[in-house]
Formats: structure tokens, C-alpha cells, sequence
């Protein structure tokens, strides 16, 4: 493809095609200079060899904290979820302590590789209310709350007894262009069988966000790349 061609995409896959996920899509649609900067923008640097190369997209040293807390609260509540799975059910337990250490483990490795600007002080009061986050979601939810999750969300599990948690997948656009996402976790509600969904966001802008969603481009492509991967499934909707 020619050098700074608009139609630049990720290089193909093992899958025989392009990949193609929500965020390198909806960033093209809300602003190409973002997109260009991000996914295409030529980096010259070197290889190990001391060889140069060009790479492609900023990479800015340092993220923003409600990105990497985004990130880390969501690694925790797969733990929560995968620590009451037991050959192939969900029976229900969930471990706060075993969803802390999962955090703790992925922001250590954050503050480690210098991911937030502000240092050290920042690090730890992400590491404080990251605690709070998981820990107010298992009072809330857990089973010992006063409205538990459970048996109402019951964690799906493959055909090897494998929680679908976390899980990607592809399908195919057209010849040469696949289609990704990631579910957090797959599960019944009442009986249904859906898509489950985290979104974190601060106070200020909860409601924004929640106003957004029923039409948001994340959640009717999950929704369309389950439905082409399980023809056979009734997807009720996305949780």
C-alpha cells in the first residue's frame, strides 16, 4: 500500500486478515489526526542491531491514570469472576482478595515501567482507590451483599470447562479484513444469555457515559462479532 495512504491498516494477522477493533475504527471516525498520529504517523528508531527502523504511532513514555486504573480494575474483576468457576460452573464464590492481588500484580508492573506522569504519589493514590473500587464492587455485588450477582449472573464456561472471561475474538469483514473485540465476560441473566460489559468513568461524566451507551460502536460490534461467531446462540443484548 502507498506511503501515507488513508486506508492504512494494522499488518495482517495469523488469522489470514486485517485486524480491525472498535477503538482503531471509532478513532479514524472522531478525528483522522488522532488516528494518524496514533496507528500510522512514521517513527524513525533502531533495533537492537543499532539498525534503523521505522515504526509507526506516538507511543507517548507515561498514560493517563484513568486509563491505567480502567485497565487494572478490569484484569481485578476477571479474577473476581474466574475465582468462583469450579469444573466448568459458576457456584458463586467470588474473591476480593484474590482480584486484589491480580490488581496489585498489574499495578505494580505499571508503576514499575514509569506508566504514570505524575510518579510515585501518583501511583499510590491510584493503587488506594483502585482497593476501594474492587472492594466496594464485591460489597455491592459479591455473596455476601445485600443485592448479590449471583445465581440472577452466572459466568458461561466453554466446551473444555473454561470461563469465557476475558476472551477475544475475530470474524471476517470481508476478504483481507477481520473484525476484533474483547468481552469481559460472557454470561446468563435470568436465564439469557448475554455479553457483560465494565465501563469506569468519573463522577462528573457517569452520566454522559450512561446516556451513550445504547448506541454505542463497542458494545453493537460485540454484539455482531458473537452473533456471526455463535449462529446458533440467542444473544439476548449486552449487560
Amino acid at each position: 500500500m502507498a506511503e501515507g495512504s488513508p486506508r492504512f491498516v494494522p499488518d495482517v494477522g495469523p488469522t489470514g486478515g486485517t485486524a480491525l477493533g472498535n477503538s482503531y475504527l471509532s478513532t479514524w471516525a472522531n478525528c483522522p489526526r488522532e488516528w494518524f498520529n496514533l496507528y500510522y504517523r512514521p517513527i524513525i528508531g533502531y533495533d537492537e542491531n543499532d539498525k534503523e527502523v521505522i515504526r509507526r504511532g506516538i507511543q507517548l513514555p507515561t498514560t493517563a491514570t484513568p486509563l491505567i486504573n480502567g485497565r487494572i480494575f478490569h484484569e481485578a474483576i476477571g479474577e473476581w469472576y474466574n475465582s468462583g468457576v469450579r469444573d466448568g460452573d459458576d457456584t458463586g464464590e467470588r474473591s476480593v482478595e484474590k482480584a486484589i492481588d491480580m490488581a496489585r500484580t498489574h499495578w505494580t508492573r505499571a508503576a514499575g515501567m514509569n506508566e504514570y506522569g505524575g510518579g510515585a504519589e501518583e501511583s499510590e493514590e491510584s493503587w488506594r482507590l483502585l482497593e476501594q473500587m474492587i472492594r466496594d464492587y464485591h460489597n455491592d455485588f459479591g455473596p455476601d451483599s445485600m443485592e448479590p450477582e449471583f445465581p440472577e449472573i452466572r459466568v458461561v464456561c466453554d466446551d473444555q470447562g473454561q470461563p469465557l472471561i476475558e476472551r477475544e475474538w475475530v470474524a471476517p469483514l470481508k476478504p483481507g479484513y477481520n473484525y476484533t473485540c474483547r468481552t469481559d465476560l460472557i454470561v446468563t441473566y435470568r436465564g439469557n444469555l448475554m455479553t457483560m460489559e465494565h465501563k469506569s468513568a468519573t463522577r462528573s461524566s457517569a452520566r454522559m457515559m450512561l446516556n451513550s451507551l445504547a448506541t454505542a460502536s463497542q458494545f453493537t460490534g460485540e454484539y455482531w462479532i458473537l452473533s456471526e461467531i455463535f449462529p446458533e446462540e440467542v444473544l439476548s443484548g449486552v449487560l
